[in-house]
């Protein structure tokens, strides 16, 4: 029978000097055959850099493809010797002396509208030019023109009141009267109102109202309309209230305030109005200082508490040491590394 208190043995094994050692140069092997069968052939890059440097003959070469692109542009432009224009050199040159000799397309046929010159007469001409070559004139008669106005009073050959006189851009210079009073319609206040008399400023036309003093009574006042909000604080006497209220507050009056009831000369009283009163129910406790006692439950806390959590830390570190105890290193052996690299 085993011996329960054998311990259980685990091998871990580690790598030394000597291995590793040997690992790197296993490593080294292999990489340099790696890098042996990575060279590059580059043949076939030289072949395709051959025929990009070969002559417009030769396809895919840079020449050709160049050569290729030239035909097919002039093949869509044209030759430009073809050129009917003076500068045959190059296709900006052409166009140049093209827009040269066509000028400039939003100046050309420009219209535009003299007011400069005026017809006899006329209140306004305005000429219009295309090119600076009249095409046509219009002309605003001065008919209905106004030339100037003013605000007269009572003017000559006029009912009375406050007029707008405007004057026509005429011959005569006719005048054309306005009666200011007739636009508008005129209010004034009434005067002595019962309840509201309402007065206008002639000078800022503000209109203002006031309460006629004592024209305001139960009739115009809402059922709802005097609430608590509107009454001033203290307004209300005692007298006022319901009998029942008044009664409630009498006894009020004589009900003990918080003012009479202070602690009593010995322990377990009261003091009423200066009267100790004993309270039932407290004992000699109520008068000893809280420090006198010990703190109920302490020691169990402590056991509980503190106590515990040290007995559970020195378990764990009991079981880790064990588990170190418990594993066997050894090195790892020639055979292992070479077996790596097979």
């Amino acid at each position: 029978m085993a011996n329960s208190n054998e311990t259980t043995v685990t091998k871990k094994q580690y790598l030394d000097m000597e291995g590793l050692a040997l690992y790197d140069e296993k490593s080294k092997i292999r990489m340099e055959k790696a890098i042996n069968d990575a060279k590059y052939d580059d043949t076939e890059l030289k072949n395709k850099i051959t025929i990009l440097n070969g002559d417009e003959t030769v396809d895919g070469s840079v020449k050709k493809t160049v050569k290729t692109a030239k035909d097919e542009l002039q093949s869509e432009i044209g030759t430009i010797a073809d050129l009917t224009t003076t500068a045959k050199s190059d296709l900006v040159s052409a166009i140049n002396e093209i827009k040269g000799s066509v000028g400039d397309s939003v100046k050309v046929g420009a219209i535009t509208v003299d007011t400069s010159v005026t017809t006899e007469g006329m209140a306004k001409s305005y000429t219009i030019k295309q090119n600076n070559v009249s095409v046509a004139t219009i002309d605003i008669p001065k008919d209905m023109v106004v030339s100037s106005g003013t605000v007269e009073e009572n003017p000559e050959g006029q009912d009375e009141g406050t007029y707008l006189v405007l004057t026509l851009a005429t011959e005569n210079s006719d005048k054309i009267y306005i009666n200011v009073g007739k636009l508008i319609d005129i209010y004034t206040a009434q005067a002595s109102a019962t309840q509201v008399q309402l007065a206008i400023n002639p000078s800022t036309r503000e209109i203002s109202a006031t309460i006629v003093a004592g024209s305001i009574g139960t009739v115009e006042l809402a059922d709802d309309a005097i609430t608590t909000v509107k009454i001033a604080d203290g307004n209300v006497t005692k007298a006022k209230l319901a009998v029942d209220v008044q009664d409630s507050l009498t006894k009020a009056d004589s009900a003990l305030q918080a003012s009479d009831i202070v602690s009593g000369v010995e322990n377990g009283t009261i003091a009423v109005n200066g009267t100790d009163v004993k309270v039932t129910g407290l004992g000699s406790a109520a008068y000893t200082n809280a420090d006198a006692y010990e703190v109920a439950g302490a020691v169990n806390a402590l056991k509980e508490g503190q106590v515990t959590v040290n007995q559970k830390n020195i378990e764990a570190l009991q079981t880790k040491v064990e588990d170190l105890e418990s594993v066997e290193y050894t090195p790892i052996t020639e055979a292992q590394i070479n077996s790596l690299f097979c």
